[in-house]
């Protein structure tokens, strides 16, 4: 059986059929074509041609704010097939603990087919348990204080995260037999193309809510937190553009009274 890398803030790899056994295990069933059951797949089509609403999906995420920009996102339920529907268990690390998969530090780089981990992993995770109950702990006692304790539920903590006393911190792929490596790292701007002095050490546009100072003319959108905690969102970015658009109505009226 191989393995999947997945890496991410915190890599994880688990045990996951190969795609040559996954289909060897579809063609038991169905005739597969391409690694792709295509009777299952009309199948399906026809149903929901018929029935529409069935194809109608929400999935919801719960996200647990710890501190600053540190969440924690869980997935339980989901709406799909005209009906509500609920996962065995809730989709956190510890339930992916619990499927055998394993956690690991942070990737700090590769080398001749192995990877290395910063080791940060556990005491990481220890600070965002710290960091949450903390939070939890502050809400309680004011609703205590206040007497509103009894409009709201009982107090409830999340487990702990669990993770070994020691991660390791290496991983020969060859030997671990990790066939695939799924990258979910983010990503971050690349600013090559702006041929104008306007940047930072680390590479990011220097500007004051959006307006660049050091170019005149330059705004920039959809950067996190450019005015608001929701400018990197889609519903955010309405909100700076009436902001911006009313800055440039001014600054263009200033240029023309000028000249």
């Amino acid at each position: 059986m191989s393995l999947t890398l997945f890496l991410s803030d915190c890599c994880a790899f688990a045990p996951l059929p190969s795609q040559e056994e996954a289909i060897e295990t579809m063609k038991d069933d169905k005739p597969v074509n391409n690694g792709v059951n295509v009777e299952a797949l009309f199948g399906a089509q026809a149903a929901l041609a018929n029935t529409p609403e069935a194809a109608k999906f929400k999935w919801r995420s719960t996200v647990e704010w710890i501190t600053g920009t540190r969440t924690r996102s869980t997935i339980e339920g989901f709406y799909g097939l005209g009906a509500e529907q609920k996962h065995k268990t809730k989709f956190t690390l510890n339930a992916l603990t619990s499927l055998g998969v394993k956690l690991v530090g942070r990737l700090a780089g590769v080398r001749d087919g192995k990877v290395q981990f910063s080791g940060s992993l556990r005491n990481l995770c220890e600070l965002a348990d710290l960091k949450l109950n903390r939070l939890l702990n502050t809400m309680d006692d004011w609703a205590a204080e206040n007497g509103v304790s009894d409009a709201v539920g009982p107090p409830h903590r999340p487990e702990p995260t669990r993770v070994e006393a020691s991660p390791p911190l290496g991983l020969d792929l060859h030997r671990a037999g990790i066939k695939t490596i799924v990258w979910a790292t983010g990503f971050r701007p690349d600013y090559s193309w702006l041929h104008v002095p306007v940047l930072d050490l680390k590479g990011n546009i220097r500007h004051d809510g959006g307006v660049v100072t050091e170019a005149p003319d330059l705004y920039v959108m959809g950067l996190p937190f450019l005015r608001r905690r929701k400018s990197s969102l889609i519903d955010g970015v309405g909100d700076d553009a009436r902001d911006l658009s009313a800055h440039l109505v001014s600054h263009l009226g200033a240029r023309s009274a000028g000249a």
